[in-house]
């Protein structure tokens, strides 16, 4: 008993289930059956076979007497196309994200498919930004004609914990400043401060400054993800506000007003002058216009005047007052 292949069609691709087998058997005593299995389950008990998937196919024919002959047969696929959407990823918010199909086998079209099965794009390569915190899953078909195969890719995208380095701060030298506005993470998030020469504690969310100098502060915040986000806080050092005691409004254009050193660092500070009767002589909220010991249209008599400064900060809470002497 023999098995004659009479022909194979193969299927149009390896996606499609168009293939067919047809057989003749001759020999031993007639009266055939027929028993064929193949791949994703197929069974038949037809001679000959057809809607067939790419694969191999065994046929078993038995006799009228029981005798048994068995013949594998393959169908190929005339085209192959296969989809590769690439590796699932995971990055941190704020990072662009590429999607790459180029590694798909024998594709003529792509097409990309949101999580709600929008078409998105219709390139092989797709650029996502400004995604959210969260997971994601694309799906990458491929076609060449009738043939087509799908992947899919999960995209996650982690949360980034927050770096606040608090406001931009004024100090007089010696002075310290605290650091830190809310920088906040996960439990387990980690804080990396520099320089951290000039600090007490690099590795805390609000240390502690000591600069000489004016200095540029930065915090790396680190996540148990991985994230990191970053922030920086500008630490101004100025010498004490320089009060003198003393000036000369005599218009020989040298030492004609009373200037406050670096009292412009204080925009809504207060600045008062009295005179020994608790008269006041001079106010000015800010001190943009130095006091020119003028007062009533007139220049004041040498003497002793008193001066009350509030620069209304909350970091300088007291008063500074003294005596302020005319001279001329």
């Amino acid at each position: 008993m023999s098995i004659v292949v009479d022909q194979v069609v193969d299927a149009s691709c390896a996606t499609a289930s168009d293939g067919a087998i047809s057989v003749t058997a001759s020999g031993g005593t007639p009266g055939y059956s027929f028993g064929w299995n193949g791949p994703g389950g197929f069974s038949s008990a037809n001679e000959d076979i057809s809607n067939l998937a790419p694969g191999s196919y065994t046929l078993t024919i038995t006799d009228d007497n029981g005798c048994t002959t068995s013949v594998t047969v393959d169908v190929g696929a005339l085209a192959t196309v296969v989809a590769d959407a690439g590796a699932d990823q995971t990055e941190c918010a704020g990072v662009g994200v590429t999607l790459d199909g180029t590694n798909s086998t024998g594709a003529v079209t792509y097409a990309w498919f949101d999580d709600q099965g929008e078409l998105i794009s219709g390139s092989p390569v797709l650029d996502l930004g400004g995604l959210a915190p969260g997971s994601y899953t694309f799906t990458l078909t491929v076609s060449d004609g009738p043939c087509s195969d799908s992947d899919q890719v999960t995209v996650t995208i982690l949360d980034l914990p927050i770096a606040d380095a608090g406001p931009d701060q004024v100090i007089f030298l010696s002075e310290t400043a605290q650091l830190g506005g809310a920088p906040t993470g996960p439990a387990g998030s980690t804080y990396l401060w520099q320089p951290d020469s000039l600090l007490n504690n690099a590795s805390i969310a609000d240390p502690i400054a000591n600069p000489s100098e004016t200095t540029w502060f930065t915090v790396l915040v680190t996540a148990p993800n991985g994230c990191v986000a970053l922030d920086s806080v500008l630490v101004t050092v100025v010498p004490e506000v320089v009060i003198t005691n003393g000036f000369t409004p005599n218009g020989d254009g040298w030492n004609d007003a009373w200037v406050i050193d670096y009292i412009d660092l204080f925009p809504e500070c207060e600045v008062e002058i009295y005179n020994r009767w608790g008269d006041m002589l001079f106010r000015s909220v800010g001190y943009k216009v130095p006091w020119d010991g003028r007062y009533s249209g007139g220049l004041v008599p040498v003497g002793t005047y008193y001066y009350v400064i509030k620069l209304n900060d909350p970091r300088f809470p007291d008063p500074y007052t003294g005596p302020l002497t005319v001279i001329r």
